[in-house]
């Protein structure tokens, strides 16, 4: 698993005082929600197709400030105006599954529960199948954590989730390539 990391990015010179309006993606701004509001209280915040957008956006004094991945301001020449934005730990996976349809891919699949986590399967077709982005943010409080580990005996969920995630992978890979749906 690879953990999410987050930064807000400006234009060089920038400050938070400078920032009306900040771009992101939806699961960007999910997972940001809080740091936005008690730090930016009053901007705006803009929904893009991707991180990436926000920052390349940004860069074209299109917005003030993007929330994106941290190599974002390198490569679009912004400044970090504050790190690690993220409100809580998260972690994400990238696969590429093949398949035998014309672009091989699926529609976009999110599963939700505001309380406890968000899991997210994007997919973009590719010259050979499809990229698919799993994205797992788990939103649950120390003692609701505390909790599960008593309730269900997973002491290390971060291991959990990453066997959760490979059948998850290997389910979609599965049905991306025409065979029957994995009952688990």
């Amino acid at each position: 698993m690879l953990p999410v990391t987050f930064v807000l990015l400006g234009r060089p010179g920038t400050t938070l005082d400078d920032v009306l309006v900040v771009a992101t993606h939806p699961h960007a701004e999910a997972q940001c929600r809080t740091w936005l509001r008690e730090n930016l209280p009053e901007a705006e915040v803009v929904l893009t197709p991707s991180t990436a957008d926000a920052a390349r956006a940004v860069a074209r004094n299109r917005y003030d400030a993007a929330v994106a991945a941290p190599n974002a301001a390198e490569h679009y020449g912004l400044s970090v105006l504050a790190d690690e934005v993220q409100d809580r730990e998260g972690v994400t996976r990238f696969f590429l599954v093949t398949a035998t349809g014309p672009d091989g891919c699926r529609p976009d699949h999110v599963v939700r529960d505001p309380s406890a986590a968000e899991w997210a399967y994007v997919f973009q077709s590719t010259g050979s199948g499809c990229t698919v982005t799993e994205t797992w943010t788990d939103r649950r409080g120390r003692a609701i954590k505390l909790l599960g580990r008593a309730a269900t005996g997973v002491k290390d969920r971060a291991a959990f989730s990453a066997t959760s995630i490979e059948q998850t992978r290997a389910g979609i890979k599965a049905v991306a390539e025409g065979g029957p749906t994995p009952v688990r």
